[in-house]
């Protein structure tokens, strides 16, 4: 009889990703809505030096991204429905949430909400900036792990969050690391299996860094974290090293042996090691309509 061989398993697609620059606001306008949300783009400065660059990539569940306008523009959108993080590289870009406003910076973090209109003016001089896409339920569902109960209300993130010292710094660190080489066909981090936990550390990162209503409740589980608590947290990683370990998983573990969720985020701070790997792939130009799926593009 012939011999029967078991199908191979299907091979995981690369993530997603667009890398283009275009000098037309309308198509500036339809690469951004598909990429990130509908919005409206006013030229402020030059029409003739007007020019859109966006490399961006699927990383798990979020989009991340460095978009530059080549002369000041200034971009508005409704309510996001997503939260939004932007930092620029270079000059401050004045930036609004509903009521709201505050100068983004290379040291300040803007964090808008999903349910209030947004927008943002700058680049008199042409400079990138990082866009953080974040869906709403996401991250919301990674702060339900950490506090091990449900979350009713969106997370009122502080619009101005401080990343140039302290733990805004290490997060920024930690997301510019993973956005060094977007268009890497490569990278690592393209791959859905080892950027599924990064985007987690990402959300997890950034609920323990902002300003928001939930942070005291965050804080107050890092309580003293003797060294035993630190071993079984080891441990526990040892004998899952073939798992996509995130902080909520540590921390579930922890509740189910110790009956609370005291220390976990510090345990995590002990135990995790972050990873220079940068995010996924860049398809071609764009050249068609809004409206189709990130990985639609280059096909």
């Amino acid at each position: 009889m012939p011999e029967t061989r078991a199908p191979r398993p299907a091979r995981p697609s690369l993530l997603p990703g667009v890398h283009v620059r275009c000098g037309d606001p309308d198509h500036a306008r339809d690469v951004g809505t598909c990429v990130y949300y509908p919005h409206r783009v006013r030229v402020l400065g030059d029409g003739a030096c007007f020019a859109m660059s966006l490399e961006a990539a699927a990383l798990g569940s979020l989009t991340i991204g460095w978009l530059t306008y080549h002369t000041d523009v200034r971009i508005e959108t409704g309510d996001l429905g997503q939260y939004q993080v932007n930092i620029p590289t270079s000059d401050p870009i004045l930036t609004y949430c509903g009521n709201r406003q505050i100068l983004a910076s290379p040291g300040t973090a803007a964090i808008d909400r999903p349910d209030e209109p947004t927008g943002f003016t700058g680049w008199a001089r042409p400079a990138p900036m990082l866009a953080l896409k974040i869906p709403r339920r996401s991250l919301e569902h990674e702060l339900e792990q950490l506090l091990d109960r449900p979350v009713e209300r969106l997370v009122d993130f502080r619009l101005d969050m401080d990343v140039s010292t302290g733990r805004g710094a290490q997060w920024w660190s930690m997301v510019r690391s993973l956005a060094t080489h977007l268009d890497d066909p490569d990278s690592l981090i393209r791959q859905p299996l080892v950027a599924a936990p990064f985007s987690r550390g990402v959300m997890t990162g950034l609920l323990m860094a902002a300003v928001h209503q939930y942070r005291e409740d965050l804080v107050s589980h890092v309580a003293a974290v003797g060294p035993a608590t630190v071993r079984r947290a080891q441990k526990f990683i040892e004998a899952n090293a073939d798992k996509p370990l995130t902080v909520a998983d540590i921390a579930r573990r922890r509740r189910r042996r110790a009956g609370a969720a005291a220390g976990v985020p510090a345990i995590a701070e002990h135990v995790a090691h972050p990873v220079s790997a940068p995010g996924p792939a860049a398809a071609r130009a764009l050249g068609s309509p809004a409206g189709r799926p990130l990985g639609d593009y280059g096909r």
